[in-house]
Formats: C-alpha cells, sequence, structure tokens
C-alpha cells in the first residue's frame, strides 16, 4: 500500500473536515486548540512523498466562492496559491445555475452577481493571469473531502513526476512536449481535467479537431468519448461563443 503524504489543515478549518479525511484514512495536523497550523494561502496543503513536489488546495462550497468573488478575496486568494505551491488547486463545490436574467443561482438563492462573468473569469481569466492553478468541481459539495483524500492519492501515482518548482514554472509532468501542449489546449475548459484531455487524444482527436466539433458540429464526435456529456459540451460552447474563438486550423 502506498504511504500517503501529512495532509496540513489550516486551523480556521471546521473541525469535521479534518475528522472526515482522518476517517478516509489520511493522517492530518490540525489542531484548533493551539491555532496550528496557519497557512498563508490556501486549505490544505501537503508535500509529495514520491516527488517532492508541493500541492496547495483552496476549498469552498459554491456560495463560498461567490462570496469571495464578489468582494475580491477569492482573486487574491487563488493569486497567492497559484504563486505559492508546486500545484494549486481550486477546489469547489456544489451545482452553479444561471437565471434567466443572467444572475448566479445556487441552493435555490439568487445572488446578484452575473453568471456569465463569474463563469469566464473562472475558467477564461484565470487561464491566462493563473495558468499552473488547476479548477476542480464537483456537484456535491458534502463530497468536498472525498475528492480531496482521492487528490492526495493520485499525486502520489509513479507517474506524475514532477520536472517544475514555483520560481520556474516548467511543466507540470514529465511527459513530451508536443503532449504537454495538447493537454494544456484542452484542460482550462470547465469541468475538464487531465484524466478526460487525456481519453479525449487518446480517441485520436487533436484539440484542434476537439473544439472544431464543440464550435461547429455541436459535438457529435467529442460526444463520443468516455465522459464528455452534454452538459460539458454545453459549458465549452459557450466560453468558446464568449471568448469568439476561432477553431485552430493546426493541429
Amino acid at each position: 500500500m502506498t504511504t500517503l503524504p501529512l495532509v496540513l489543515c489550516d486551523r480556521r478549518e471546521p473541525s469535521e473536515r479534518p475528522a472526515e479525511l482522518d476517517a478516509l484514512g489520511l493522517r492530518t495536523w490540525h489542531d484548533r486548540s493551539a491555532a496550528e497550523p496557519e497557512l498563508e494561502f490556501g486549505d490544505y496543503s501537503w508535500q509529495s512523498l514520491a516527488h517532492d513536489f508541493t500541492v496547495g488546495v483552496e476549498v469552498k462550497t459554491i456560495w463560498e466562492a461567490l462570496t469571495r468573488f464578489q468582494n475580491k478575496e477569492l482573486q487574491r486568494q487563488l493569486r497567492g496559491l497559484h504563486d505559492t505551491y508546486d500545484i494549486p488547486i481550486f477546489l469547489f463545490g456544489g451545482k452553479l445555475e444561471r437565471t434567466p436574467d443572467g444572475y448566479c443561482k445556487a441552493y435555490g438563492f439568487t445572488r446578484l452577481l452575473g453568471y456569465d462573468g463569474f463563469f469566464n473569469w473562472l475558467y477564461q481569466s484565470t487561464r491566462y493571469d493563473l495558468p499552473e492553478l488547476r479548477i476542480e468541481h464537483i456537484s456535491n459539495d458534502n463530497n468536498l473531502m472525498v475528492r480531496l483524500a482521492s487528490l492526495v492519492a493520485y499525486y502520489e501515482k509513479p507517474e506524475h513526476k514532477a520536472t517544475w518548482a514555483v520560481a520556474e514554472r516548467r511543466p507540470l509532468f514529465s511527459t513530451d512536449d508536443e503532449e504537454e501542449k495538447a493537454l494544456a489546449a484542452l484542460m482550462p475548459y470547465p469541468g475538464w481535467g487531465e484524466e478526460l484531455a487525456r481519453r479525449v487524444l487518446d480517441s485520436g482527436m487533436t484539440p484542434g479537431e476537439a473544439i472544431t466539433d464543440i464550435y461547429s458540429n455541436a459535438g457529435d464526435r467529442i460526444r463520443n468519448v468516455k465522459g464528455v456529456g452534454p452538459e460539458r459540451v454545453t459549458k465549452m460552447k459557450a466560453v468558446l461563443d464568449w471568448k469568439k474563438v476561432v477553431p485552430p486550423d493546426t493541429n
């Protein structure tokens, strides 16, 4: 069995979250009585035992994310996360809907915050401003700690050999340059990650072909890839429309 690293949980996190990680088999450090540890950025962090790189995760429910976005705190937190850890991850949970008049709706309540503005900042602006940030979204915020535990195990896998550090910002994994570029072209879009992007490439499609299929053909071809459903296609099409992206001519 793979030994997993100690996970540092910021002292301000509610005690039930570290307790859930403990129940899931992780080792955690969270001592509210001693006010330790206090992380400058991120709610959870650890150093990989297998590869030595550091991982920092900011965790929020969708309602918390909307609130912090409105007061600019989320932008500050993610910038600090990006500049602090080798692998910065923003993990948030909860269903976000768009009201008929264009506002955000979560947990049955409407926020006077433009859905498109938040959506496009999260999945487009951060792609350029914080290029190494990984965005993880799950629809059920009750499973945030389950997802966090899976991330701890994920980054201990032998194939995840970090080849960069914060100061240098080299590519994350020891893949060839062409593969890294192809993965990077797909991963920033809503609901996408390395695993799904790799499935698309393994199906024989190039990033250009995948984007063209979504942009021009309603995703007729890419829907055959396991894990790519109508919701992902719709969200990616919305981003492409907003950016007025012209599908690339090159592969």
